[in-house]
């Protein structure tokens, strides 16, 4: 239900966590190179270099599904703001 702007802002919380995914992190240059920090590995040129630890992965996935979780509990509202604080320290 749209009828806070609380569910507006959780639905833009959800999406550019789930963008995420899909687009690097961050860029550096190192010595000539251009590497590139993405959710799931780290890339030279391309090419995977180096995989990221296993908990960031999961640690993006539970920001992007918490926001969207919270959206179906508009019914208890003092869970959806503990749950809200929950994703905004994630």
């Amino acid at each position: 239900m749209i009828q806070r702007i609380q569910t507006l802002y959780l639905l833009v919380a959800a999406l550019l966590c789930g963008v995420m995914f899909l687009l690097p992190l961050m860029w550096f240059g190192f010595e000539g190179d251009q590497l590139l920090l993405g959710a799931l590995s780290i890339q030279k040129g391309g090419e995977a270099v180096a995989d990221v630890p296993r908990y960031f992965p999961i640690l993006l996935g539970v920001a992007t599904a918490l926001p969207l979780l919270t959206l179906l509990l508009f019914k208890r509202r003092v869970l959806q703001l503990r749950l809200c604080a929950v994703e905004a320290v994630l």
